[in-house]
């Protein structure tokens, strides 16, 4: 009896499964109102539909063998459609959760590599800004362009042989001051000598005096002798002017020697106290100097570190920029999806009005369509699930297939 029924009212039974499949694979409220109205509309044509069949029994029960293959057919379809659906709703799901993740993922990884780009960008320029307000870079001369490293090594050279030649005048002018004291003590000596000479011209001219006076007594004997004694009185007298005019001469040398001393021994104590003053300053900075291009060195090493960091997130950004072309591959094929899905509910209802076209056919003949119904239903949604675009769910790799 239960073949019978299905055998005469398979028609709604079929248009009922199909539509209680269809709001379950979409479950929208509004929708599911809607088609439960339908499914009322649907069992009222059906109450029809018994109350005219009944009047024509002989027919329903002509009809009753092979229903329960239609049956079967029937129940078969339902579960292909609602298996189909489920899985391309799934894999819209699966498509949709990837979009938001490539999307998240490709957003935060813009905006992280543009704040690490923007930091490592402030940090290298307050670098270079420091670098250049603490040294030069380069120093212009005769010969073109020097570095100041070189520029400071013959900086140094210069001032070494400064302060060597300084030091040297020093102790030259020291040897001077030395040998200036001797000279004053040879002429402390020619000055003892001149006090000799003085004390013989005395002694000469006391010895002509007596002389002269015993001439005088001898009288014209002794008038030749008389004369000698006074030429000899003349010589010692001449001889006394002459050593005081040396003796002068002596002073005034001795003076200027004494002078020139003082003034020599003032110079070389200038010079020594400068000249080490000089080299003690020079070689501060020539450590300063030193220390600077350590630091220069460093820095220019870490801005090389920095710039390597900044290639790297800005490949980063450049990479994370492909998620337009994967999220729009993406939404394209499940903009795909729904239109195979929509495909394939068209070819089901085109065959379904087929049969209800011809109502009179046999069960048989039904089951045979409902199966390759069912058949052409399994390829296509067997064909949709097979090819996926897209694998990757993250922006840190993976590749994009074009279709």
């Amino acid at each position: 009896m239960k073949a019978e029924y299905l055998k005469t009212h398979w028609i709604p039974y079929l248009a009922s499964v199909m539509l209680f499949v269809a709001v379950l694979a979409l479950g929208s409220g509004w929708f599911e109102a809607g088609a439960f109205l339908v499914l009322i509309a649907l069992w009222g044509v059906q109450h029809h539909r018994i109350y005219r069949d009944d009047r024509n029994k002989a027919q329903i029960l002509s009809a009753t063998e092979g229903g329960s293959a239609l049956v079967s057919e029937m129940q078969g379809l339902a579960d292909d459609l609602q298996t189909g659906v489920a899985g391309l709703t799934g894999a819209l799901e699966s498509e949709l959760s990837q979009i938001q993740s490539l999307v998240g993922d490709a957003v935060g990884t813009l905006q992280n590599s543009f704040n690490g780009i923007n930091d490592q960008s402030q940090a290298q320029l307050d670098m270079v800004q420091t670098m250049l307000a603490n040294v030069a870079d380069n120093i212009e001369n005769e010969s073109g362009w020097v570095s100041f490293a070189e520029f400071a090594q013959e900086t140094d050279k210069v001032l070494q042989f400064f302060v060597t030649h300084v030091v040297e005048i020093s102790q030259n002018t020291m040897y001077m001051v030395e040998t200036i004291e001797d000279m004053a003590s040879q002429m402390d000596k020619a000055d003892a000598l001149l006090n000799d000479v003085k004390m013989i011209a005395d002694q000469t001219n006391l010895l002509a005096l007596n002389a002269a006076i015993e001439a005088a007594r001898a009288g014209e004997a002794g008038r030749g002798f008389a004369v000698v004694a006074d030429e000899v009185r003349k010589l010692s007298q001449r001889s006394n002017r002459f050593n005081d005019e040396i003796r002068e001469v002596i002073i005034g040398s001795r003076d200027s020697i004494s002078e020139a001393k003082d003034s020599v021994a003032k110079l070389a104590s200038k010079d020594m106290t400068f000249a080490i003053q000089s080299k003690s300053k020079v070689d501060e900075m020539m450590e300063q100097i030193g220390q600077m291009n350590e630091s220069t060195a460093l820095n220019l090493s870490q801005v090389s570190e920095m710039s390597g960091q900044i290639n790297y997130l800005v490949g980063d950004a450049v990479r994370s920029l492909q998620f337009e072309d994967i999220v729009r591959q993406l939404a394209g094929y499940s903009e795909h999806h729904i239109g195979r899905l929509n495909e394939i509910f068209r070819r089901v209802q085109s065959n379904i009005d087929g049969m209800m076209q011809d109502p009179a056919g046999s069960a048989e003949t039904f089951a045979a369509k409902m199966g390759q119904l069912r058949v052409m239903v399994h390829e296509e949604f067997s064909q949709e699930q097979a090819h996926k675009p897209v694998d990757q769910t993250s922006m840190d790799e993976g590749e994009v297939e074009l279709f």
